[in-house]
This record gives structure tokens, sequence and C-alpha cells, in this order.
């Protein structure tokens, strides 16, 4: 990825990204908003051996 003036460019030139400064929220989120809407399984946690024994090499 090129770089024109600070602007992230493809190879063609064209703009992938607009770089802008970091602003802070000025008000708190509300918790709970998703509340009831979201639905794990019973197994969610649960990871077979196969999967599980690369990582712990």
């Amino acid at each position: 990825m090129a770089s024109q003036g600070g602007t992230p460019t493809d190879g063609a030139g064209r703009p992938v990204a607009r770089i802008v400064p970091y602003r802070a929220r000025t008000t708190a989120r509300t918790q709970g908003l998703m509340a009831g809407q979201i639905w794990l399984g019973p197994v969610f946690d649960e990871v077979d051996e196969e999967i599980r024994e690369p990582f712990e090499r």
C-alpha cells in the first residue's frame, strides 16, 4: 500500500482509508442495551482437543 500526502492508497492511487484524529467519547455508554438479544449455546466454552492441542504446544 502506497501513501499519497499521508492518505493510504491502493496501487492505482485511489484512497483506501481516511485518517482522522481520535475523538474521545463525550458520553458514557449505556450497559445492557443488548440484554436478552444474544444467546450462546450450552457448549460455547467447550473446545475439541484437536483444536486446543496446537495452541498448547
